[in-house]
């Protein structure tokens, strides 16, 4: 187990992933996490290096307790890790055969559901029991699986790998998946206060911020709503709230107000060292953002 303290301010202040869950390249980009807090105002800008060493770091999410739940690649295949603020800690919480990513608590609190690389290398979606309990597999028929989100107890938004990539949704109790839309980005979240699912979809060469009600109509199709053109570069976001939107392009953070608004600069991290931001991860208390950027150059 690999155990390494944090910043100890961090305590108590409170990507650029691959195609990922695509099998483990031979040398994946060398990326930390980093933690960044909203509030105080005085503290804006304020960026702790959580991981900070050199390798692969990256598919930060929140448990319901305040950890990080992420991915690192140590002797040649992906762990599912958790950073622990109270201990000031970072552990493995799973050493398995197959090769983990995005992990994500499940809805019952009871599991980490992951995008598995089977060693036949299919891609499935799983869950890991928290009491050390057998894995299982979610969605026995549905593969190849590269993001997903869960939208409630039994419902899920899929990233599905193809030509072209598509977006999806499964319900659990069926083990069934419904095409929603084609030529679909990595970021796939769950809007606040409700059901709805947003994605990233490719449109006349611009991505688009969707969202989705997984009811289906009568018609057996799906209500899609556009949020908002992406600004260049930018091609993952977080919901702070069901009007505030985040997202990063380069060193900046970004944020749009809705209904009406425009992409505007929230923070420019570059001050710090920060580069190429990439995956985003709100916590519970939308109190602090986990992100994912380059390792920092040597000085």
């Amino acid at each position: 187990m690999r155990t390494t303290l944090l910043f100890l301010a961090v305590v108590g202040a409170c990507s650029r992933s691959p195609e990922a869950a695509t099998p483990v390249p031979e040398a994946p980009p060398s990326t930390d996490i980093y933690l960044y807090r909203f509030t105080p105002p005085s503290a804006a800008g304020q960026v702790f290096n959580i991981t900070n060493r050199s390798g692969y770091d990256n598919q930060p999410s929140w448990d319901g307790n305040g950890r990080i739940l992420y991915t690192a690649q140590e002797d040649g295949q992906t762990e599912i890790y958790q950073v622990n603020f109270e201990s000031s800690a970072i552990s493995r919480i799973f050493a398995t055969p197959e090769s983990e990513y995005s992990p994500t608590i499940t809805p019952d609190g009871k599991a980490i559901s992951v995008v598995r690389v089977e060693l036949d290398s299919t891609q499935r979606l799983w869950q890991l029991p928290l009491d050390g309990s057998g894995p299982s597999v979610i969605l026995p028929d549905i593969s190849p699986v590269g993001y997903f989100a869960w939208l409630d107890s039994t419902v899920l938004a899929l990233f599905v790998l193809g030509s072209p990539n598509t977006l999806r949704i499964a319900d659990t109790r069926t083990g069934e998946a419904t095409v929603v839309a084609t030529g679909i980005g990595r970021s796939l979240q769950r809007v606040p206060g409700g059901r709805r699912a947003s994605f990233l979809h490719r449109v006349g060469g611009q991505w688009v911020l969707k969202t989705v009600d997984p009811d289906v109509r009568a018609d057996g199709s799906f209500r899609v709503d556009s949020i908002a053109v992406m600004p260049p570069g930018a091609d993952y976001v977080v919901w702070r709230s069901a009007t505030e939107v985040y997202s990063a392009s380069g060193s900046r953070l970004l944020r749009l107000q809705l209904p009406a608004g425009t992409w505007e600069e929230a923070v420019d991290l570059g001050g710090q060292g920060i580069r190429n931001i990439s995956r985003l991860a709100l916590s519970p208390d939308r109190s602090r953002l986990a992100f994912v950027a380059d390792e920092p150059r040597a000085p």
